[in-house]
């Protein structure tokens, strides 16, 4: 019995002579010039050179793989410290605003720092550094540069709760900065707030600036509350106007305690 290998080279025979005979002829051009061995010649180059190009560049690729771990190690490292800049940044700009700070006439401040911030329904309250031991009494009203931030609720020795904007148990005097209509701003259990009691004739628009009416021993005159939102159609002799605060209150880091002896009264809680 022959061999299966056998069998098929007798089967192929004709087809591998002229094969062959092929690579001989192509040989033959290649090695003896001319115009057709010459673009013979540039076939095969470049062939040759589309195989092997990619086989070249993996010893290359391995190589690169140190460095390239290196590099990315030196961007997170510059992300770090551009993150860390931009935050020093940030950080001397609300310093230096609140070095350049005027309080209202009469009226003294202590800086403190947030410390602590909850919200929940009914209640939206912030925690300061500074609390009895340096004179911090309920209901001091709290403010930063910008505007109002609310009102000192309980204290203890070396910290205060701050009752902010946006919780419904607070209503604070309010007047537009422009027209001087007067209102009482309060907010819902969702911390939406509004300002009622404006007759339905007032003149009030869209953008503008409410601030403290002065009304009561609380908050001093002047300062920014809250800005207009748009207004919208009335239900009754009375609007009911939504406002936005002109402080974010989730964003505030630092704070002035207004403090004015003989003007604002002990109330609220005191803990030990």
């Amino acid at each position: 019995m022959s061999k299966p290998g056998r069998n098929f080279w007798r089967r192929h025979l004709d087809s591998w002579v002229a094969l062959a005979l092929w690579v001989v002829a192509l040989l033959l051009v290649v090695l003896t010039g001319g115009p057709v061995g010459l673009a013979v010649r540039g076939t095969i180059a470049t062939g040759v050179s589309i195989v092997s190009s990619p086989l070249l560049w993996i010893p290359r690729t391995i190589a690169l793989w140190p460095e390239n771990a290196q590099l990315r190690q030196e961007l997170m490292q510059a992300k770090s410290e551009l993150s860390y800049l931009l935050e020093a940044r940030e950080e001397n700009e609300r310093l230096r605003e609140m070095i350049g700070f005027v309080p209202p006439p009469t009226w003294t401040t202590k800086t403190a720092e947030v410390i602590g911030r909850y919200r929940r329904i009914g209640n939206r309250r912030v925690i300061v550094n500074i609390g009895a031991n340096e004179g911090i009494l309920p209901p001091m009203p709290v403010m930063t540069t910008t505007g109002l931030v609310g009102r000192v609720l309980r204290v203890r020795m070396g910290a205060a709760e701050v009752q902010v904007l946006g919780d419904p148990q607070m209503g604070v005097a309010v007047r537009n900065q422009r027209s001087r209509v007067e209102g009482i701003l309060r907010a819902d259990h969702s911390g939406r707030l509004t300002i009622d009691g404006v007759p339905l004739t007032s003149d009030v628009k869209y953008k503008d600036i409410w601030v403290t009416a002065g009304v009561g021993v609380v908050y001093p005159k002047g300062i920014p509350v809250a800005k207009q939102l748009p207004i919208p159609a009335p239900s009754s002799h009375f609007q009911i106007l939504p406002v936005e605060p002109v402080q974010n209150i989730d964003a505030v880091e630092s704070v002035f305690i207004l403090t004015s002896y003989g003007q604002v009264e002990k109330e609220g809680d005191v803990d030990q």
